[in-house]
């Protein structure tokens, strides 16, 4: 009898065995699908031709922000002279650029002392 259990313990890992062994094809087969959808619409879309973005209005008058580079910085400007804007990490860049001369000038007064 214990032979017997011995048997049928050996035939279940077996079916356990199979069972995970189809289950790992069928993920493997599905990742593939969806991985060739992946690449067919990321070809789709770089093939399309770009719509250009519409200026952002200024928030005062309305008129079309004018997109400009500056020592570095990139910000947006109204051409009725409202205002700038700036993306966060320029704002940061600048105001630890401004810290930082802020410190050189406070270092360069204490040397002269």
């Amino acid at each position: 009898m214990s032979s017997e259990k011995g048997e049928k313990d050996r035939f279940g890992d077996k079916l356990r065995d199979l069972e995970h062994a189809r289950e790992e094809d069928y993920f493997i087969r599905r990742e593939r699908e969806l991985i060739a959808k992946l690449r067919a619409s990321m070809a789709a879309s770089e093939s399309e031709p770009r719509a250009e973005a519409e200026p952002e209005p200024c928030p005062v008058c309305k008129t079309a922000l004018v997109l400009t580079s500056e020592d570095g910085f990139v910000a947006k400007l109204c051409p009725a002279g409202h205002g700038a804007w700036l993306p966060p990490a320029a704002l940061q860049a600048l105001v630890r650029r401004t810290e930082l001369r802020a410190v050189e000038r406070l270092l360069a007064r204490l040397a002269s002392r």
